[in-house]
């Protein structure tokens, strides 16, 4: 909890933090907490609250505080589904970048031959949204045709787990 005592002076005593103090530390951790002056993401606060939340709990529980002021608390989150939106966007590829990788592997490369089936594996996986994990699992019986339309069924994935500096 050394975060947490940092905010405080050292000699608060945990009985005399109401509920309003609380409040102003989160927000402000939120929205101008880091030294950068950007706030922390609401999950870093999430985390933040949890143990002295929890010490708060006990010390009611064992009758050494007489209330939890993180009962009330009452914090306003940030919107953050702009930066979700960002951080997917960062995700996909680009049309160009896509086709520039599948150009890519129908050509020689230093020594190397032209690797079509690569490519194919890489147009399955971008039109269909799956992982190189799921994709490679796939097995005829997840092949399932329906009113003449063909789907696949994601019932697994592939593992690869490195031992020594060899996949296995």
């Amino acid at each position: 909890m050394p975060f947490f005592k940092e905010e405080f002076e050292a000699d608060t005593i945990a009985s005399n933090i109401p509920t309003p103090m609380l409040n102003n530390y989160f927000h402000n951790l939120l929205y101008a907490g880091r030294k950068d002056g950007e706030g922390y993401a609401n999950n870093t606060i999430k985390v933040r609250k949890c143990f002295p939340a929890l010490a708060y709990s006990l010390g009611v529980s064992q009758g050494l505080l007489k209330n939890n002021p993180f009962t009330d608390l009452k914090i306003d989150w940030k919107d953050e589904f702009v930066k979700k939106e960002k951080r997917m966007e960062d995700k996909y590829l680009t049309d160009d970048e896509y086709q520039t990788i599948l150009t890519d592997f129908l050509k020689a490369r230093s020594g190397h031959p032209p690797a079509p089936d690569i490519r194919d594996l890489l147009v399955w996986m971008y039109e269909t949204g799956m992982r190189i994990g799921e994709a490679v699992a796939l097995q005829v019986s997840n092949i399932i045709v329906k009113d003449g339309k063909y789907y696949a069924q994601v019932t697994g994935t592939i593992e690869v787990h490195s031992e020594n500096g060899h996949v296995v």
